[in-house]
């Protein structure tokens, strides 16, 4: 604006400082020129009235005019009646040729008095001629140089030029003062608090509506702000990543998950996330209109990539993509196709040797001695598809999540003891010791669940065990929470299998397991028990040396 000011004064002075000069030329050269023909015409009149008295006493008239034109600055000229030239006091009559044809001859002949105006050789000047007739029939011409308006302006540009220069100085000096004192009150203007600011009072009505505009915006940033804070708080502790793509690719928000699983920060491109391919091949699609789903494997995690397009005002695409860990679902989905596959090869290896022996007694192939024995195994075989297809159904029912109606308060310590008595038939005959100790202990849970927990404990105590080792099952309070602990002398667990025994058909020994006829559901059935009734479990074991399963509620 201050250049625009500046300029605004400067380019009006200058050009009425030109035409200043130029009209002040004008009016000088129009002054002079008029001065200069007055003056011809005076003297001309003059010498004529002069001459004529001359020549009414019968002197030399050309004596008298080369008197007069020698000191004259002005030329002289007689011409007679056909035009030749009798006297010049500038040149000789016998250079000059026959004047007959020029203007202010003819006028001079015809009305006494003729004049003209011719241009001279010097530039910038021009010749006025002025002539009469004398009673004699002659014709007194009188000439003089006078300067032309290129002339004039010229003359006067000695004095004009350096005024025209200086003045010209003073309106620069004067239009930088006068922008500057203009602008400088608009360029410290207070935006922020436009009624504040003594300025001109034109400008009122403007800041005014600035004003105005300034309560909206800052009412339209306050909700602004209040929803971006929202939208951080809810987002910034999801687990679920939330990323905002706009359309030329740049990542507008993240929130901390997606950031500590994607390594982005906002500003930047999705182009450039280095060694996530995977990643920006799911966004380049969503970015061509296609929502795309995939998932992509970090260390440890299996996370699923949702990207949807969102269609702008331009048909261009925005994307907005939702980051969900599925680690839990896919490995639940892998212990499932896992499961599946150990339940039906579980299952088909009892029906396997049922048929079998069904089949060659059915046909006689049997011999009557070995009758008993085949039904023994098909007995023995059918009885384990039982306990199998039991642990399946109570894995399932742990499964379900409506069991919380069936909690009540149970007393661990008659469970315990009822276990003990069970099993106690079975440690005799494998030369194990079974003991518990502890003391009577409510918690609130589901009996039949609880009796499982303590009684596959008990039971995989026994069963790899060695005979005369020994198992004890303790029933105590540390810190005020009750603790089921079982802890056997048998062979141990190494330490790679620790973190799978707990799953599903996972056996540790497995040639010992067929010895044992276990079914691999025993310690899972645990683990669902304990995650049912919120409890934590800690195993503790040394291969060789013996294990601790402590349940802690």
């Amino acid at each position: 604006m201050r250049k625009k000011t500046f300029w605004s004064i400067l380019i009006p002075s200058l050009c009425t400082l030109i035409i200043s000069v130029l009209v002040i030329t004008g009016i000088t050269y129009a002054d002079s020129h008029s001065d200069v023909i007055e003056e011809i015409r005076y003297q001309a009149e003059y010498l004529s009235k002069a001459v004529n008295e001359i020549d009414s006493y019968g002197e030399d008239t050309f004596v008298f005019l080369e008197r007069i034109g020698k000191p004259s600055e002005h030329r002289i000229t007689l011409i007679s009646r056909d035009g030749e030239v009798l006297y010049d006091n500038f040149a000789s009559p016998s250079e000059m040729g026959n004047h007959a044809d020029r203007p202010e001859f003819e006028g001079a002949i015809s009305n006494g008095r003729g004049e003209a105006t011719r241009a001279s050789d010097t530039i910038g000047n021009e010749t006025y001629y002025y002539a009469i007739r004398l009673e004699s029939g002659n014709i007194l011409r009188l000439a003089t140089s006078v300067a032309n308006g290129l002339g004039a302006f010229a003359n006067a540009a000695i004095i004009t030029v350096p005024i025209a220069a200086i003045l010209a100085l003073i309106s620069f000096l004067i239009a930088i003062i006068l922008s500057k004192s203009l602008s400088n009150p608009l360029r410290n203007l207070n935006f922020d608090n436009p009624m504040s600011n003594h300025t001109y009072e034109e400008l009122t009505p403007m800041l005014r509506s600035i004003e105005k505009k300034n309560s909206e915006i800052a009412d339209r940033m306050e909700e602004l702000t209040r929803r971006r804070s929202e939208f951080d708080s809810i987002t910034a502790n999801m687990s679920e990543g939330i990323v905002v793509l706009s359309s030329d690719g740049v990542i507008l928000s993240a929130n901390k998950s997606a950031r500590s699983i994607l390594s982005i920060e906002r500003g930047a491109l999705y182009t450039d996330l280095i060694g996530s391919d995977d990643v920006i091949n799911i966004l380049k699609n969503a970015f061509n209109g296609s929502r795309t789903i995939g998932n992509i494997s970090r260390p440890g995690k299996i996370y699923r990539l949702t990207a949807t397009p969102v269609t702008n005002l331009y048909g261009e695409y925005s994307v907005v993509l939702l980051i969900l860990d599925v680690t839990s679902s896919e490995q639940a989905e892998g212990m499932r196709r896992e499961f599946s596959a150990n339940v039906s090869h579980e299952l088909k290896t009892p029906l396997t040797t049922i048929l079998g022996y069904a089949e060659i007694i059915s046909n006689g192939v049997a011999r009557s001695e070995d009758v008993p024995t085949f039904a023994e195994q098909i007995h023995s075989e059918a009885s384990r598809l039982l306990t199998l297809i039991e642990d399946i159904i109570k894995l399932s029912r742990l499964d379900e999540k409506n069991l919380m109606a069936e909690f009540e308060k149970v007393n661990l310590l008659e469970l315990c003891t009822s276990v003990t008595e069970r099993l106690s038939e079975k440690a005799e005959r494998l030369g194990v010791d079974l003991s518990f100790e502890g003391e009577e202990i409510l918690v609130n849970g589901i009996r039949p669940v609880l009796y499982e927990i303590i009684f596959n404990l008990a039971d995989n105590a026994l069963t790899y065990n060695r005979p005369g080792g020994s198992v004890k099952i303790r029933l105590y309070s540390d810190d005020m929470r009750p603790v089921l602990s079982v802890a056997d002398t048998g062979i141990g667990i190494a330490e790679e299998d620790q973190a799978r025994v707990f799953e599903r058909f996972y056996r540790v020994d497995k040639s010992h397991s067929k010895e044992t006829g276990g079914t691999g559901l025993g310690l899972s059935i645990v683990k669902h028990g304990v995650m049912l009734h919120s409890a934590e479990i800690k195993l503790q074991s040394k291969l060789g040396e013996g294990t601790t399963v402590s349940v802690i509620f």
